[in-house]
């Protein structure tokens, strides 16, 4: 069972996620590595540096925190899709795959997986399936700019340009 944090260390992680937000990554990861000097384990200060660092354009240490994340906390849906996005960006589209699916059996309805699974099924010739799942992704998220853009996709390689 997961221990929550102390006070201090919550506002910390609160503190660096503020950070994280605003662009500050660099202050972000301060916070998140203060927490993770005092609890290594620590899920949420993994999985957002994991997240910092994959901003910063580091996947191959993104892959590493997210995987620590994901062992520490293997329900949370958002943890196996950002290691999925990890993984892609260190061009390991199987692992990718296989992340989203893990996020996908979590939260069927989680909007950022089934873009990611449909970006995935229009890249391997899969159309129909990239449709219904942008589709998904839309009915869950409407302003989802991203599934309407995959979406687009879909339609314009099954000529369905109307």
């Amino acid at each position: 069972m997961e221990k929550s944090l102390p006070p201090k260390l919550a506002k910390l992680l609160d503190k660096g996620l503020a950070y994280h937000r605003a662009g500050d990554v660099n202050a972000a990861l301060e916070a998140y590595n203060a927490i993770l000097k005092k609890q290594p384990r620590q899920p949420d200060a993994l999985s957002l540096k994991g997240v910092a660092l994959l901003g910063l354009g580091d996947a191959e240490a993104a892959v590493k925190f997210l995987s620590l994340a994901a062992k520490r906390r293997p329900e949370d849906a958002i943890i196996w899709n950002d290691l999925g996005m990890a993984q892609e960006a260190m061009s390991d589209a199987v692992a990718a795959h296989n992340s989203f699916n893990k996020a996908l059996a979590i939260d069927p309805m989680l909007p950022a997986a089934l873009v990611n699974q449909a970006r995935y099924a229009l890249a391997n010739g899969s159309i129909e399936s990239a449709l219904a799942q942008s589709d998904q992704a839309i009915k869950a998220q409407p302003a989802f700019v991203q599934a309407q853009n995959v979406r687009g996709l879909a339609l314009q390689a099954l000529d369905r340009l109307d």
